[in-house]
């Protein structure tokens, strides 16, 4: 992380500019969002974005590729949200990554 624009964001962080950032996120998505908004971003360096973007590719293709995976997946969907004519694969997938500082590989 940049610990200096972190530290920037945080200090100019108000109430109001966090109910400007759900008001523009209704707007958007056309619903009212149900879950907290993380209201700190995390400010990286380039270099460390393009690994995490290449290591969330290489995890879809691997779960892609994987048949026990897409069908855990599937199973994992509640019954009130199955829809029919599902294509083979998912359209949209998620990878969630955690920073650890000072790990050194072990």
């Amino acid at each position: 992380m940049i610990p200096e624009l972190r530290t920037q964001f945080n200090q100019s962080f108000t109430p109001e500019k966090y109910a400007a950032l759900l008001a523009l996120l209704d707007k958007r998505c056309g619903t009212r969002i149900d879950y907290r908004v993380a209201e700190t971003p995390i400010f990286m360096r380039a270099s460390q974005l393009a690994e995490s973007a290449a290591a969330g590719a290489d995890l879809t293709r691997e779960a892609m590729g994987n048949a026990d995976c897409l069908a855990a997946a599937r199973r994992a969907i509640p019954e009130g949200y199955l829809v029919a004519n599902e294509t083979a694969h998912p359209n949209f997938v998620t990878a969630d990554f955690a920073l650890v500082q000072g790990y050194q590989g072990n």
